[in-house]
């Protein structure tokens, strides 16, 4: 059976892929020039549909689709691997990369129990830095885990939605240099994790405000679901 639908949607999808293992190789004018090669294949396909070419409208229409998600995904991927708060971290010096920094953002998940103790992943949008205590907005997002024995009892408080503050030291991901696994670092950033940190208790996070009322009403719904189940 027929599935015209293919013809955009399986050279996007390959376009898409090109551009994430072209990350690395492409130039900073290749996502350009594929936009712009993009758009000059769907003109293209126009003139051909007013030939009849019907063979010519669809070659151009998959390049054109190609040359779209390789744009795409080039844009995609340029700002997962470098937001601000990485460009941030690289260019600070090793006394505030290894001092605590004080961040605040939105709780992506609800706070989880691991093997070390709690963990969540919080969107940062500013960071407090300095003796001065200079607010820089910034952007990112920070897997943390927390220590001390009283995180597990404040976990039903750290719910998806919250913006929460903290002092965190930081830290980037381990990159693996060996051949076939998976780099951890692109793994996560492709996940919208871009550092890792550390909380020395859960009594050092401030939640600053609730979340709105579909996630407040979520997390209560989500709350009694684990009484329930336990």
């Amino acid at each position: 059976m027929p599935v015209p639908a293919s013809v955009v949607a399986l050279p996007l999808f390959a376009g898409c892929l090109a551009g994430i293992f072209l990350t690395d190789m492409a130039g900073p004018t290749l996502r350009l020039c594929a936009a712009a090669a993009a758009a000059l294949s769907l003109v293209s396909a126009s003139g051909f549909f007013l030939d009849e070419f019907a063979e010519a409208v669809a070659l151009s229409i998959c390049s054109g689709c190609f040359l779209a998600g390789l744009s795409l995904a080039l844009g995609a991927t340029a700002i997962a691997y470098s937001p601000d708060l990485i460009v941030w971290f690289d260019g600070a010096d090793a006394d505030t990369r290894e001092s605590p920094v004080l961040a605040e953002g939105v709780l992506r998940d609800d706070a989880a129990l691991a093997g070390f103790g709690v963990s969540f992943v919080v969107d940062v949008s500013a960071i407090v830095i300095g003796r001065n205590g200079t607010r820089r907005p910034s952007s990112g997002g920070v897997r943390l885990s927390i220590g001390g024995g009283a995180a597990p009892d404040l976990l039903s408080a750290w719910r998806a939605g919250r913006t929460v503050r903290m002092p965190a030291i930081l830290r980037k991901p381990t990159s693996s240099q060996d051949p076939g696994v998976e780099d951890d670092v692109r793994g996560l950033a492709r996940r919208g994790i871009t550092l890792l940190g550390t909380v020395k208790s859960g009594s050092l996070i401030e939640i600053v405000r609730a979340g709105g009322m579909a996630s407040e009403a979520a997390a209560a719904a989500r709350g009694q679901q684990g009484l329930s189940a336990r």
